[in-house]
């Protein structure tokens, strides 16, 4: 197969990540596959709104079933069926879609479950398999259960039988390379199509403004935003909050305000407008292997915006030693849980001598980084050189 031929062979995605504008991983996934909708086809485990989704792709669900167990003490039997359901059986819509696209490679997430059906379909098929690995399986399932050691088990038999395998992260992915003996690639998340909108001169009476893009779904967020907001205090800023929900322990705090979910075009015309630094937050968990290795996504877009960061997260994980790692400093990281530390970050941030020259960095760290062509030629070539 000649060279052009290979690098436009129809792709089969299964996932349980879908591929739509709606959380990082998808939005990864999205932004990944955009531009080659005409030879792709998807099997994800979730339907979401199509107004999020690629256009002119064909759209196929599997869902899990007896989902509702998955969060009960039924947890167990969930995994065990579900499983079984997708390495033993082949489901109608997926040999349709062989059938009718004749797909010459499968591309997969390591997230949720899917995974084992796309090895599956792999294997039967003889077509090359590609992993993405976003998030540690540590991080989902405990060893300590029968269904937790059964899903490792099945993990490093994919993983090691895949033919191109991406970690998103380069501590990731060294450290997937000494556990499983097989090379690996290094994939970061990528950025959206910057804007055409100039990045706005903020007017002198305004208040210094930290803001924050994601989710609050976890404490340990809830609990770092506050901790934020009580460093702006002292330099009379605020913290400006772009998320779907705003838990009570937030609305009460003075100097925050959440301006709901925007789509990232509108998100990063208001951040332009209205911050003056973005903040990356990442949780402390104790001996959390997938804080240690995985990588925000986030981080991929502020760089678009040309504002310091404010990276809060542990000493020594993935993004702490990236952000280390740079050639010109792109804003302040903090790597301890104290409030001392983090109101110093605040005030020397604050201080706007350093600043302009922070956002020029981080735009330039985006582009060699986190850059969309950049990435997506680098996944493709490596696509067209396991294709037959």
């Amino acid at each position: 197969m000649k060279e052009e031929q290979k690098a436009a062979a129809n792709i089969f995605y299964v996932s349980s990540v879908p591929v739509t504008l709606f959380s990082s991983g998808a939005t990864f996934m999205y932004r990944l596959f955009e531009g080659s909708e005409n030879r792709l086809s998807i099997l994800q485990g979730i339907k979401l709104q199509e107004t999020t989704q690629l256009k002119n792709t064909e759209y196929n669900y599997y869902e899990p079933v007896f989902k509702n167990l998955q969060y009960s003490r039924f947890r167990e039997f969930y995994y065990f069926l579900n499983i079984a359901r997708y390495y033993f059986f082949m489901p109608q819509v997926a040999n349709t879609i062989l059938k009718q696209h004749d797909p010459r490679v499968i591309v997969t997430v390591s997230n949720g479950l899917l995974w084992v059906l796309a090895y599956r379909i792999a294997k039967k098929n003889k077509l090359p398999l590609v992993i993405i690995i976003h998030d540690d399986m540590n991080a989902y399932y405990s060893t300590k259960k029968i269904s937790g050691k059964l899903i490792h088990a099945l993990f490093k038999k994919v993983y090691r039988a895949a033919d191109l395998r991406f970690c998103i992260s380069e501590l990731m992915r060294d450290r997937y390379v000494g556990k499983f003996k097989v090379p690996a690639e290094l994939l970061y998340p990528l950025q959206g199509k910057p804007s055409l909108s100039p990045l706005k001169v903020r007017r002198e009476d305004m208040k210094f403004t930290i803001a924050y893009a994601g989710s609050l779904d976890t404490g340990i967020y809830i609990e770092m935003l506050t901790m934020l907001a009580a460093a702006l205090k002292k330099v009379q800023g605020s913290l400006l909050i772009f998320s779907n929900t705003f838990p009570d322990q937030l609305a009460n705090v003075g100097n925050i305000t959440n301006s709901g979910f925007l789509h990232p075009e509108a998100l990063e015309k208001k951040l332009k407008e209205s911050a003056d630094v973005l903040f990356v937050p990442f949780p402390f968990y104790d001996r959390e292997t997938n804080v240690e290795l995985a990588f925000p996504s986030k981080i991929a877009d502020y760089t678009l915006i040309s504002k310091p960061l404010l990276i809060w997260a542990p000493g020594g994980c993935a993004v702490s030693l990236w952000f280390r790692s740079l050639p010109a400093p792109v804003g302040v990281l903090v790597e301890t849980v104290n409030q001392e530390d983090i109101e110093r970050a605040v005030e020397r941030l604050s201080v706007n001598a350093d600043n302009k020259s922070w956002g020029d960095n981080s735009y330039q760290a985006g582009q060699e980084y986190f850059g969309n062509k950049n990435q997506k030629d680098f996944f493709f070539t490596k696509l067209s050189g396991i294709i037959t």
